[in-house]
């Protein structure tokens, strides 16, 4: 199977260059197709996730509790709820973080775990509200430009 890129406009679907214009083409009118829609994440969004977390790890107390800020990511993923469950061979269910890699998360799935992160941080360690959590999401931005 190929892949195409394409742009969204106006509600519908538009090939992003020649060949993609050409497969459409040669499907003919009316016909039925499966599409897998993704809008792959962005670097930059990554990157803020990163940077903010590594200031809480770095501006808290959370060194005695993660020795790095990979295992407060880790953290966070367990409690936001992306996990994966293994069986082991006892028959014992343990559930272990799960990926943000790019190829595990688009832009909208990785945009929720960043949206609950927000939350976690300002709930739990800034003691603040919803109001705090437009100021978190300020600031980093404004560390990483």
């Amino acid at each position: 199977m190929t892949k195409h890129f394409m742009l969204q406009k106006g509600g519908a679907l538009w090939p992003d260059d020649e060949t993609g214009l050409e497969r459409l083409r040669r499907l003919g009118d009316d016909t039925l197709v499966e599409v897998d829609v993704k809008q792959r994440r962005n670097i930059k969004f990554s990157r803020k996730f990163w940077k903010m977390m590594t200031l809480v790890w770095t501006q808290t107390a959370l060194q005695d509790r993660h020795h790095d800020v990979e295992a407060l990511v880790r953290s966070f993923k367990l409690e936001i709820g992306v996990v994966v469950p293994t069986v082991r061979a006892n028959g014992e269910v343990r559930v272990d973080p799960g990926s943000i890699a790019f190829d595990k998360m688009d832009e909208a799935e990785f945009e929720a775990f960043y949206t609950n992160a927000v939350k976690i941080i300002v709930r739990d360690f800034l003691g603040g509200g919803p109001d705090d959590e437009i100021g978190l999401r300020n600031e980093i931005e404004e560390i990483i430009r």
